[in-house]
C-alpha cells in the first residue's frame, strides 16, 4: 500500500505503461533453475491445466461476447467518449481501452479463481510465482508455455515473471485462501 492505495493501482512517473505489467516494476531478481530436467508426468499436469485454463476462458469469453466483442471493436477507433455530465457539470468519460482490458483481466482473474487461485491474481502472475518463488516444475512448464506465447502474439519477454504482483497474496493451497 502506498498513500492508502494497492500499489497494483499506483502509476508511478516516468515508468513506461505497459498493458501487460500491473503495478510496480517487479523488485525481485529472477530466481536461476537447475532444477530443469524433463519430466513428462510434470509436462502432462501442466498441459491439462493450461487446456482446462483455455476451455474455461472461451466459456468466458462466448458468455461475455455480448458486450466483449462491441466493446473491443469500439476501442480500435475510440480512445474516450462523454458518457453524462454529473451533478457537479464535470463530464464523465469512458476510457475504452481501459475498458476493453478491464474485461478481458476479468476473465483472466476468474479463471484462476476457478482453478482455485486467488481472485485478485492473474494466471500469468500466479504460473511465474509457483514457478520461480515456489519452484514449482508443473508451474515451470506451464510459464515456459505461456512466455513463449506472448513473445510471438505480443513481442513481450518473459511475460510470467514480470506479471508477477508482489503486492498481492500468492496462495499456495487450492481454494484461494492461505488463512
Amino acid at each position: 500500500m502506498i498513500n492508502g492505495a494497492p500499489m497494483a493501482h499506483v502509476i508511478v512517473e516516468g515508468l513506461p505503461l505497459d498493458p501487460f505489467r500491473v503495478g510496480f516494476p517487479n523488485p525481485y531478481k529472477k530466481p536461476v533453475r537447475s532444477d530443469v530436467s524433463f519430466d513428462p508426468v510434470r509436462v502432462l499436469l501442466a498441459g491439462l491445466f493450461l487446456l482446462s485454463c483455455f476451455l474455461w476462458w472461451a466459456v468466458l469469453v462466448a458468455a461475455m461476447s455480448v458486450i466483449q466483442l462491441p466493446i473491443s471493436i469500439l476501442a480500435i477507433y475510440l480512445t474516450e467518449s462523454v458518457l453524462f455530465i454529473g451533478a457537479d457539470g464535470r463530464p464523465r468519460k469512458l476510457f475504452w481501452k481501459k475498458y476493453r482490458y478491464n474485461l478481458w483481466i476479468t476473465q483472466d482473474q476468474a479463471v484462476n479463481a476457478i482453478h482455485g487461485g486467488n481472485i485478485d491474481i492473474h494466471l500469468s502472475s500466479r504460473m511465474g510465482y509457483n514457478s520461480n518463488m515456489k519452484q514449482s516444475k508443473t508451474f515451470w512448464y506451464m510459464e515456459r508455455f505461456v512466455n513463449w506465447f506472448f513473445l510471438v502474439i505480443f513481442k513481450q519477454d518473459d511475460h510470467c515473471w514480470s506479471a508477477i504482483e508482489f503486492d498481492e497474496v500468492h496462495v499456495t493451497d487450492f481454494g484461494g485462501s492461505n488463512d
